[in-house]
């Protein structure tokens, strides 16, 4: 089974993905852009725990007063931003990149 590349075009400095030959993490620097393919990570109960979300009683996960809510089912997870579902959302890297564009911050993993 072939693996999905992601486009170059949605990466930034500091988003998460893999490698096409493993499944090791990677972080992605500027001069890494345009000179290696990346493989895009889904998000996951897991990822999202690690950048600080936490669940609510619904069952859904939010960080502070950022607009993004995560919903988790059986297929995947759905996202969502001030109410509106964003179906293109489904890898670790398009959460961080709308994190930034919301908050003005790189969203990070908590150690």
């Amino acid at each position: 089974m072939s693996k999905t590349i992601v486009d170059n075009l949605e990466l930034m400095n500091g988003n998460i993905v893999s490698l096409p030959l493993d499944d090791d993490i990677y972080i992605v620097d500027n001069y890494d852009i345009g000179s290696l393919s990346f493989v895009p990570i889904l998000i996951t109960e897991d990822w999202v725990k690690k950048f600080g979300f936490k669940k609510q009683l619904d069952g859904r996960y939010t960080k502070g007063s950022c607009l993004i809510e995560i919903f988790f089912y059986k297929e995947g997870c759905s996202v969502l931003s001030n109410s509106s579902l964003l179906n293109h959302i489904k890898n670790i890297h398009q959460l961080q990149n709308l994190y930034l564009l919301l908050r003005g911050e790189v969203l990070k993993i908590n150690m």
